[in-house]
């Protein structure tokens, strides 16, 4: 269980930080530096080393295997999430005529394999809508030459969270394709249910607080023949010294042949650090958590002038929130000298076809454990209001033009323009020379309060509930 005090003690460089950006670098706890620290002891051990730096390997395959609901032995262990599909590409041998699908909300990892001008299939792309992926469009893509169909549990792009079993459905239904699941930005975060999925790929210096240099792979015992990697190395082959090695080489089958090399062992002591870490918090906690934050925040963007990329249907939404808006660098940049951290530009490109320059974007991302949280009270979002990529400053000034004109032209009644009698006759008297119209009072203030936002560049910043 993570309180107050163990934050404080587990996360010390959070202190006085609004830290919003796990989804692209999730902050450590102190534990996996000091797992950092034993391995180098155990590295200084020579040849010795190589058996607890086993161990933390067998380690890591356990733990993440209870995340994936799979076994150790259907757990390997790469250097990233590209490797990890770029290895899965070798495996499945893909022939001419062959199909595969990807989708517009996905990780580049997953979907640009299959665009190399050496994989021989056919590429299609499920559309998002809305900034959903939905299961009815994905169907009509589907067929009997579709070999593989890729998605992110939780989309980078956006945060929009697939309804994975939907998907498993539509697929089994429509096609004999395999079903490969990026985890990288649900693992350590939300409670996983991967029933159905043929592949299983995570980076790990995100949501499991981790290092990096890790791919975690889960490849279920029934589709080791699938996921066979045909690759070059030595770790992952059945007898890599025997003497038949200059003659054949056979890799092992599934999860344990996408393990090509020498483990990366400093990276392997940090994740089995951190899954321990958050095994001892717990993932249903750290969701009962954060997932009401998220929600509230979510609530409060919907009510400010952005474009909101992320769905709004609580169903959808994990723990990523993302919008456009023409002033979001200089946005991200007063957060960020406000020790607030969010993402900018987390490669939210253009649209296929789309060549104009996009709108910047900004990604919220809430804190793993303690997500939102500064100084004791809740701050999601700066009060933006005031930032409309322009337009409120436009009409802002468009009313000081006008009221400077009015009050120059002497028009309206101030002091020395208010009516007088003279003979007994009803007349307005003209403003007196260096006589001041209340609508010139109020223009001078307006400037004064426009040029002290300019030269000190003041935003308010303010709990949302």
């Amino acid at each position: 269980m993570l309180t107050d005090d163990t934050r404080r003690r587990d996360f010390p460089s959070l202190e006085g930080r609004t830290y919003l950006n796990t989804a692209a670098e999730g902050v450590p706890p102190l534990a996996v530096g000091e797992a950092l620290q034993q391995y180098f002891r155990d590295k200084q051990l020579g040849m010795d080393g190589r058996t607890p730096h086993a161990a933390q390997w067998e380690a890591v395959r356990v733990l993440t295997g209870e995340l994936f609901g799979l076994s150790a032995a259907e757990v390997g262990v790469c250097s990233c999430s590209s490797e990890a599909y770029n290895l899965a590409a070798l495996a499945l041998r893909l022939r001419d005529g062959d199909e595969v699908v990807v989708n517009d909300l996905d990780f580049p990892a997953g979907a640009t394999p299959w665009l190399q001008p050496t994989c021989p299939a056919d590429v299609k792309v499920w559309q998002s809508r809305g900034g959903a992926l939905r299961v009815e469009d994905l169907a009509p893509l589907l067929g009997p030459r579709t070999r593989l169909v890729t998605v992110s549990l939780v989309s980078f792009f956006n945060g929009f969270t697939l309804r994975l079993a939907e998907v498993v459905a539509a697929v089994r239904k429509h096609s004999p394709a395999l079903l490969a699941v990026d985890v990288t930005q649900a693992l350590g975060r939300i409670p996983l249910d991967l029933a159905g999925a043929d592949l299983v790929v995570s980076s790990t210096h995100k949501w499991i607080l981790a290092s990096h240099g890790g791919g975690l792979v889960g490849v279920p015992a029934a589709r080791s023949a699938d996921w066979t990697v045909p690759a070059g190395g030595w770790f992952h082959l059945d007898d890599a010294f025997g003497p038949k090695r200059f003659t054949k080489a056979v890799s092992k089958p599934g999860a344990a042949s996408f393990m090509v090399g020498m483990p990366n062992y400093p990276a392997i002591y940090a994740i089995r650090a951190a899954l321990d870490y958050i095994r001892g918090v717990g993932v249903e906690a750290i969701d009962r958590h954060a997932r009401p934050l998220v929600l509230a925040c979510l609530d409060e963007l919907k009510k400010l002038p952005v474009e909101l990329l992320t769905p709004t249907e609580p169903e959808h939404v994990a723990g990523i929130l993302a919008f456009r808006h023409p002033r979001a660098e200089e946005i991200h940049r007063h957060l960020h000298a406000q020790n607030i951290h969010v993402m900018s530009h987390a490669g939210r490109s253009p649209r296929p076809g789309q060549t104009h320059r996009p709108k910047p974007q900004v990604g919220i991302e809430d804190a793993q454990c303690v997500p939102c949280r500064h100084r004791g009270r809740v701050y999601l979002l700066p009060d933006f209001r005031e930032l409309r990529g322009g337009v409120d400053m436009d009409i802002l000034l468009l009313i000081l033009i006008v009221l400077l004109v009015l009050s120059l032209g002497g028009w309206g009644y101030g002091y020395y323009g208010r009516p007088a009698r003279v003979a007994d006759a009803d007349v307005v008297a003209a403003p007196a020379a260096g006589g001041i119209s209340i609508l010139g009072i109020l223009a001078v203030i307006l400037v004064v309060a426009v040029v002290l936002m300019l030269i000190t560049n003041w935003r308010p910043i303010g709990p949302v509930f």
